[in-house]
């Protein structure tokens, strides 16, 4: 019996995390949907991007396997540049070039960024992190707003350097 009743308890914890990732997924969109036109309205850098379901959204930036991205979870905010072109000495070499400018993107930022090069995995990213809750339907208007204009700011700090890793 006590198999039987660790087999049915497993069960009810899967349906209930697929229900909450259900609810997750739904909410997912209900954000993003929120927050597309708002990005959109300041950049162009997302204008053919759609609502998703999932934590993220990316867009690439004109050379594979670079993109800027937006991360909402139930713990942080964050907007990043991500690097992975599916090779680890290739992504070190570009984090590598990108971070040479480091002084200048982040004083055309505005402020301080988190550089990952991530020995340990294959990407590396650049990221501005801050807690948030994307759950919190009551914070997402500050959250959005935060994301869009570090979203930007990010897009024109590495704008330029990015368009130098094309030469």
């Amino acid at each position: 019996w006590r198999f039987h009743d660790e087999v049915a308890e497993k069960a009810q914890d899967d349906i209930k995390s697929q229900i909450k990732s259900k609810k997750d997924k739904e909410l997912y969109k209900e954000f993003w949907s929120k927050l597309l036109p708002i990005i959109q309205s300041k950049s162009t850098l997302f204008k053919n991007t759609k609502p998703s379901n999932k934590p993220y959204l990316g867009v690439n930036v004109g050379i594979r396997g670079i993109s800027l991205g937006l991360h909402a979870t139930k713990s942080k905010v964050r907007v990043n540049v991500y690097i992975d072109v599916g090779d680890k000495d290739e992504n070190e070499t570009i984090f590598d070039k990108l971070s040479k400018s480091r002084e200048q993107i982040e004083k055309d930022f505005g402020g301080g960024l988190n550089w990952e090069r991530k020995d340990e995995v294959r990407h590396c990213r650049i990221q501005f992190e801050k807690d948030g809750n994307f759950q919190d339907k009551d914070s997402w208007d500050g959250m959005i707003n935060l994301m869009t204009n570090k979203m930007v700011k990010l897009e024109n700090a590495f704008g330029s350097p990015i368009a130098k890793l094309k030469d």
